[in-house]
């Protein structure tokens, strides 16, 4: 699970993007959910990238929504709210399960510059969703399937998403339920409670956690991604990677105190260390994070 809460530095001209980002490896396949897509600058559009492939050779296939497309004249444009189904050129499928913004898919010689400014071209098959300029509260969903050349995992997906994941809630947390594997994947991207019954109820400072059921048992997982560097904001607006260079090389990471109120009794398993108290029908598990690392504990009822 990685998970980003994007507060754009207007490093280059002045720009207010913000967006959370998720990205969720369960199984065989990648969820990416993103939400609070807002802002940016007056003269770029927002885009949410799928995928950009190079066309070796312009005779290779991709397939969109079960046809297939070859050559340089691809430019389809998708409703927001339209579902897709898409194979790149490399054996790469992606679902988009849901978008507030169109998706637009190209198939075409692409013009660009080189690393020296000079003009350069090249063939691309491309995919992603725009969010125009300065949208607001944009969001999206989708599915990245590797090595899926022959589009099997795709269709199965597209006919039953929500046998591969439900997504509970998008807005204050996401949180999703990948039934398959008894995985539930939390990103707290602030102070809230989850609904009922899910295990985790709160926490008291934006992280990731996970949990696993295997019979009786839970393992727990979390971890701060917040290295916990002290920053001087307005330097860094104005110095970008010369600040970041100058002050934060020396900087060690802050220990983090990570509290879990998890809904039920709980109490480590023989061997586990976690430590843990009671409130009424709730357990309270605390631990260290630091240096963005994954903190893991195996809990069972209590007796």
């Amino acid at each position: 699970l990685f998970v980003q809460d994007l507060g754009a530095v207007p490093f280059t001209s002045p720009t207010d993007l913000t967006a959370r980002k998720s990205y969720f490896f369960v199984g065989d396949k990648v969820l990416a959910i993103g939400s609070h897509i807002s802002g940016g600058t007056e003269q770029d559009e927002t885009h949410t990238t799928l995928f950009q492939t190079r066309l070796l050779d312009p005779n290779t296939v991709t397939w969109l929504n079960g046809q297939q497309h070859t050559g340089l004249d691809l430019f389809e444009r998708l409703p927001a709210g339209q579902t897709a189904s898409v194979t790149d050129n490399i054996g790469n499928s992606y679902y988009l399960a849901e978008s507030s913004a169109e998706t637009i898919i190209t198939r075409r010689t692409q013009k660009s510059m080189s690393p020296r400014y000079e003009p350069t071209e090249g063939d691309y098959a491309q995919a992603w969703i725009n969010h125009s300029l300065k949208p607001n509260n944009d969001y999206y969903a989708y599915v990245i399937i590797p090595a899926d050349s022959d589009g099997r995992k795709l269709n199965d997906l597209a006919a039953n998403p929500s046998a591969y994941y439900q997504a509970i809630e998008t807005d204050r947390i996401h949180l999703v339920y990948f039934p398959n594997e008894q995985i539930t994947a939390y990103a707290f991207y602030e102070q809230a409670e989850t609904p009922s019954p899910q295990i985790v109820k709160s926490v008291n400072l934006q992280a990731t956690v996970m949990t696993r059921k295997q019979g009786n048992e839970v393992t727990l997982a979390a971890s701060i991604p917040d290295l916990g560097w002290e920053s001087d904001w307005e330097s860094l607006r104005r110095t970008g990677l010369n600040y970041a260079n100058k002050n934060y090389i020396r900087q060690e990471a802050k220990t983090h105190t990570l509290l879990l109120v998890l809904r039920g009794k709980w109490q480590p398993a023989v061997g586990e260390a976690a430590v843990v108290t009671y409130s009424g029908n709730e357990t309270h598990l605390e631990l260290s994070c630091k240096d963005g690392l994954t903190e893991e504990t195996i809990l069972v009822p209590t007796c």
